[in-house]
């Protein structure tokens, strides 16, 4: 009996995650070795991952925190996808400020971050995922067709009129460059440039009338003139750039270089000097747009300890995805590739194997890869290279791909860091004009996206000139405000 009583009494002084409670979380934002840890703090703790579903917009997340529908206690949003701001503002999340974790954590970030963090000084989420959506010149292709730095275009006029001159040069003297250089060819036609250009300067008059406070409209006389040069263009590149007529015959084109690059995961390292604005007027801010992925906890949530030490946990270790340390903290100069070693010595057993199968194509591959360091994509790509050298027609290749990997084993400097020294001061110069745009009416997504897809596609075909689009969006623009009220 002495022992049950013991038994109890120890019950009731452990903490009440001890008793088995679980955390709902709606997606892992912890490395697994900070997960475990914080578990081992927690004995009896669970946590369960993304099994309620979740919300589409900032209004439909709103109503389930007010109404107590809400059914994670740490839940994740994004600007591009969910203004999670009014959730802030409006006392739905907890307030973190009481955690002397997580305002060292706050004072540690780059400014630009923490605001978005913040509501009437109160820190209501931390944030765990970080990436770019930025425009901007391919300096190596730039330089190799004459052109340097200040030919970079910094307005909308600029990169219109840079376009309309490369054209001129493309239809005198072609050179094998395009102006983008990641199309899908299975659906690029004549009206994809016009599409993707109009689409391109509208978003950037959209995140300028964001950042400047501005209701959403499309009277700015310039936007006519704009988007009458952009669809003139985009006909035009059309015809420099031609579809192709099956899918086969466009893949030469994937392997062109191309003059702008509107998709690099780290563009970080250029963008001072090499990237690109369409601001209409150049006394707007230079924008570079960021989709910050912020994590909450709901002020309803039934275990506000637990949750707050998650938190706790996430502020104090690595990020999800590790290099974006670089790009939430100040004090984060560079982010070391972990598995630098490893990939060094893989590389040099992939050439050493490939030209001994060059030098002796008897020789059993088996062996090969069962005794080497080769597991998972690596193996997967040496097989493909060992199969390709055993091939007549593929000696070119297969000698083209052993060079740039000596070249890779000769300079193993880039490949210390996930991100460098270099790219963070780049990153840092240009923290100033970090934007965080939110959704508009003509975000994918939106009730609206769809109508403005279908616009821009009678556009680029003709179906409406620019000062007719204008107005249609200025329409759709004036329902989606009151249909917000």
């Amino acid at each position: 009996m002495r022992k049950l009583l013991s038994f109890l009494m120890i019950l009731l002084l452990l903490p009440c995650a001890a008793l088995g409670d679980t955390l709902q979380v709606d997606m892992p934002c912890l490395q697994p070795e900070d997960e475990a840890a914080f578990l081992s703090r927690h004995p009896g703790l669970t946590i369960e991952y993304g099994r309620h579903g979740f919300f589409n917009t900032g209004n439909e997340l709103n109503a389930a925190l007010l109404t107590g529908q809400m059914a994670y206690d740490l839940f994740t949003a994004n600007n591009v996808y969910m203004d999670y701001r009014p959730a802030m503002e409006r006392g739905y999340c907890l307030d973190l400020s009481g955690s002397e974790v997580i305002r060292r954590a706050a004072e540690r970030m780059v400014p630009a971050v923490a605001a978005q963090l913040m509501a009437d000084g109160r820190i209501c989420g931390l944030p765990t995922g970080v990436q770019f959506d930025l425009l901007c010149a391919d300096a190596e292709v730039f330089q190799q067709m004459g052109y340097d730095a200040a030919d970079v275009p910094r307005t909308c006029g600029e990169f219109l009129s840079f376009l309309e001159a490369w054209i001129a040069r493309q239809e005198t003297d072609p050179e094998a460059v395009q102006v983008f250089g990641d199309w899908d060819y299975t659906v690029y036609d004549a009206t994809t440039y016009t599409v993707e250009l109009a689409r391109l300067v509208l978003e950037e008059a959209i995140r300028q009338q964001q950042a400047a406070g501005e209701p959403l409209s499309f009277s700015d006389p310039l936007l006519e003139d704009a988007l009458s040069r952009a669809r003139s263009i985009g006909q035009a590149l059309a015809r420099v750039e031609p579809p192709s007529e099956s899918v086969s015959a466009g893949e030469w084109r994937t392997n062109q270089p191309a003059l702008f690059v509107r998709s690099d995961p780290n563009p970080w390292g250029r963008m001072a000097d090499w990237g690109v604005s369409l601001r209409l007027h150049p006394e707007q801010p230079f924008t570079l747009p960021v989709m910050l992925q912020v994590t909450m906890v709901s002020a309803a949530t039934r275990h506000p300890e637990e949750a707050l030490a998650f938190m706790e946990a996430i502020a104090a270790g690595k990020p999800f995805v590790l290099q974006d340390a670089a790009f939430l903290y100040q004090d984060v100069d560079f982010v070391p590739n972990p598995d630098y070693d490893n990939d060094v010595a893989r590389t040099a057993q992939m050439i050493a194997m490939l030209e001994g199968a060059a030098a002796d194509p008897a020789a059993p591959m088996g062996a090969l890869v069962e005794d080497s360091m080769l597991h998972g994509a690596y193996r997967e790509n040496f097989l493909y290279w060992y199969a390709a050298a055993h091939q007549e027609d593929q000696q070119e290749a297969v000698e083209r791909m052993l060079e740039v990997q000596r070249a890779r084993l000769a300079d193993t400097e880039e490949q210390r860091y996930l991100v460098s020294p270099e790219q963070v001061a780049d990153y840092r110069r240009c923290a100033e004009y970090l934007a965080f745009p939110v959704p508009s009416a003509f975000t994918p997504g939106s009730v609206h996206a769809q109508t403005f897809n279908s616009l821009l596609e009678r556009f680029a075909a003709g179906q409406l000139d620019a000062s007719q689009l204008l107005r249609e969006l200025d329409r759709l623009a004036q329902m989606a405000a009151l249909e917000a009220q």
